[in-house]
């Protein structure tokens, strides 16, 4: 892996972690676009779910608290702002047959969409829990 280093110019070809994290931020967005436009058919059961700029955490070790612009989708409730709705929509994402993590800010769930390359299963499972 270490002789990857030794042309630069291609890393981000070779190595998914520096692809990512090199990911233009337009790119993010563009792509939560399209997931938004196919998630408009879903029921809701009362959430709001929208395009929302986040910041990705780099990682940990040497960049622990580094965090870089991405877009996320962000759920919401339509009413009052509701942290116990939020966590137990959250739940039902984690117990989900392919489970997606999300994290919980600002009484919002936001899937970040930094990493994401192929949309189809956050939408097949966004459409799995909001028919629950």
């Amino acid at each position: 892996v270490l002789k990857l280093y030794q042309t630069p110019e291609t890393l981000c070809d070779t190595l998914p972690t520096i692809r990512d994290l090199a990911r233009p931020e337009n790119a993010i967005k563009a792509l939560g676009d399209r997931i938004l436009k196919k998630l408009e058919s879903l029921p809701t059961r009362g959430f709001k779910i929208e395009l929302m700029p986040v910041k990705s955490q780099i990682g940990s070790g040497a960049l622990p608290v580094e965090r870089i612009p991405s877009w996320a989708i962000a759920v919401s409730s339509r009413d009052t702002p509701s942290s116990g709705a939020i966590m137990s929509l959250a739940a039902e994402f984690r117990q989900q047959p392919r489970p997606i993590i999300g994290r919980i800010y600002q009484d919002h769930l936001l899937f970040d969409l930094r990493t994401l390359h192929d949309p189809q299963p956050l939408v097949d499972t966004f459409a799995s829990v909001l028919s629950l």
